[in-house]
């Protein structure tokens, strides 16, 4: 499979925040997902997505947070609605790079089970494998759809120019569409529920288009890139982020693997 990526993404990239502003919310926005009541800890952030990973403060990209108004944009969930007190985007942040911001609310909300968010930067493929993408798809419901994850991306080159980007991509399963941005990618094949605190891998952030496969890829953030960032950030406010624990790092041999496949060119980049 990872052969059949490689040769197929020679493609376009689109951050899923252009076309969400184009088009009217989807009644149920990710292709080929399920609508579920359930994973209340995703919510709707201005007509986006984000996680509720502490009592007050939620993940999302950060192409979705800067289109944020403290003081009257909100977060919403099945555990009620805040309004936005401050936005922190990661620094250097510019579509598609370090596409992760931390959005603090004005009040506590309710979510019954925070999600566990990864702490070990996933990178070889042995590590990879099924995930369950939900993103927000209007008023107390969620889109919920399976993912194949089949590689790691650290950085992404266009036009001369190289971003930081973390990602995990899938090339098969359910295709993130415009309005997903900021939606969560958990760990393994969830049935709609939160027992047991699923496990927060990553952020929608991008698509891949036109592969050439009939399929849509889709990117996600890896929240395991940004570990101290999030710490430090929540500690501002007493709080903090639940937390798997780390696995030992990669193989030498296996991160030079890695890095060939990391280095897979794509032409052209769109926000959606």
């Amino acid at each position: 499979m990872a052969r059949t990526l490689a040769a197929a993404l020679k493609t376009s990239l689109s951050g899923l925040a252009l076309a969400a502003g184009l088009l009217a919310q989807p009644a149920q926005a990710l292709t080929d997902s399920t609508s579920t009541t359930g994973l209340q800890s995703v919510g709707a952030l201005d007509g986006l997505s984000g996680v509720l990973i502490a009592s007050n403060w939620v993940l999302t990209a950060a192409h979705v947070a800067s289109g944020l108004s403290v003081g009257s944009s909100s977060f919403v969930t099945d555990g009620g609605s805040a309004t936005v007190a401050a936005v922190y985007r990661f620094s250097n942040e510019a579509f598609p790079a370090n596409d992760i911001a931390l959005v603090q609310l004005s009040s506590s909300l309710s979510s019954g089970v925070l999600p566990t968010l990864n702490a070990t930067l996933l990178t070889d493929s042995s590590s990879l494998g099924n995930a369950t993408v939900a993103t927000q798809a209007g008023a107390g419901q969620r889109s919920l759809g399976v993912v194949v994850l089949d590689s790691a991306q650290t950085t992404y080159t266009e036009g001369g120019t190289t971003s930081t980007v973390n990602w995990l991509t899938s090339l098969y399963g359910s295709s993130l569409e415009g309005g997903d941005s900021g939606g969560a990618l958990f760990s393994g094949v969830l049935d709609g529920t939160e027992s047991g605190s699923p496990v927060l891998l990553g952020l929608a952030s991008a698509t891949l288009d036109d592969p050439g496969l009939g399929v849509t890829p889709s990117a996600f953030v890896q929240v395991a890139a940004y570990r101290d960032w999030i710490d430090a950030t929540l500690a501002t406010s007493g709080q903090s982020a639940q937390w798997t624990a780390p696995v030992p790092e990669p193989s030498t041999w296996a991160l030079s693997v890695l890095g060939g496949a990391a280095a897979i060119g794509m032409a052209r980049r769109r926000r959606a």
